[in-house]
Protein backbone atom coordinates (compact mmCIF):
# COMPACT_ATOMS: atom_id res chain seq x y z
CA UNK A 1 0.00 0.00 0.00
CA UNK A 2 1.47 3.23 -0.81
CA UNK A 3 1.91 6.67 1.13
CA UNK A 4 -1.04 8.09 -0.75
CA UNK A 5 -3.27 4.99 0.11
CA UNK A 6 -2.43 5.42 3.86
CA UNK A 7 -3.54 9.10 3.34
CA UNK A 8 -6.80 8.28 1.72
CA UNK A 9 -7.71 5.83 4.40
CA UNK A 10 -6.98 8.77 6.69
CA UNK A 11 -9.15 11.18 5.51
CA UNK A 12 -12.10 8.48 4.44
CA UNK A 13 -12.17 7.85 8.56
CA UNK A 14 -12.27 11.36 9.75
CA UNK A 15 -14.93 11.71 7.35
CA UNK A 16 -16.96 8.37 8.79
CA UNK A 17 -16.12 10.06 12.01
CA UNK A 18 -17.65 13.49 11.11
CA UNK A 19 -20.37 11.76 9.88
CA UNK A 20 -21.20 9.82 13.39
CA UNK A 21 -20.55 13.32 15.41
CA UNK A 22 -23.13 14.65 12.84
CA UNK A 23 -25.11 12.33 13.65
CA UNK A 24 -24.84 12.52 17.77
CA UNK A 25 -26.51 16.22 16.97
CA UNK A 26 -29.44 14.91 15.26
CA UNK A 27 -29.93 13.36 18.68
CA UNK A 28 -29.70 16.45 20.51
CA UNK A 29 -30.69 15.98 24.25
CA UNK A 30 -32.78 12.61 23.28
CA UNK A 31 -31.85 9.50 24.65
CA UNK A 32 -31.04 6.45 21.35
CA UNK A 33 -29.24 3.51 21.23
CA UNK A 34 -27.57 4.83 17.92
CA UNK A 35 -25.36 7.18 20.18
CA UNK A 36 -24.39 4.43 21.96
CA UNK A 37 -23.58 2.49 18.41
CA UNK A 38 -21.72 6.26 16.88
CA UNK A 39 -19.45 6.16 20.49
CA UNK A 40 -18.62 2.35 19.49
CA UNK A 41 -17.93 3.10 15.89
CA UNK A 42 -15.75 5.79 16.42
CA UNK A 43 -13.51 3.95 18.97
CA UNK A 44 -12.98 1.35 15.87
CA UNK A 45 -12.32 4.30 13.76
CA UNK A 46 -9.75 5.93 16.08
CA UNK A 47 -8.18 2.40 16.33
CA UNK A 48 -7.70 2.45 12.38
CA UNK A 49 -6.36 5.33 12.41
CA UNK A 50 -3.59 4.65 15.20
CA UNK A 51 -2.74 1.32 13.25
CA UNK A 52 -2.61 3.44 9.81
CA UNK A 53 0.07 6.03 11.96
CA UNK A 54 1.69 3.30 13.07
CA UNK A 55 2.82 1.71 10.07
CA UNK A 56 5.53 2.46 7.99
CA UNK A 57 5.30 4.25 4.67
CA UNK A 58 5.28 2.15 2.11
CA UNK A 59 5.79 2.28 -1.63
CA UNK A 60 5.86 5.72 -3.65
CA UNK A 61 3.86 8.94 -2.95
Amino acid sequence: MSTKNFKDVEVWVNVAISDADYCDNSFSGEKSVVLQKNEAFRQLCNNVLAVVKALPPHGKE
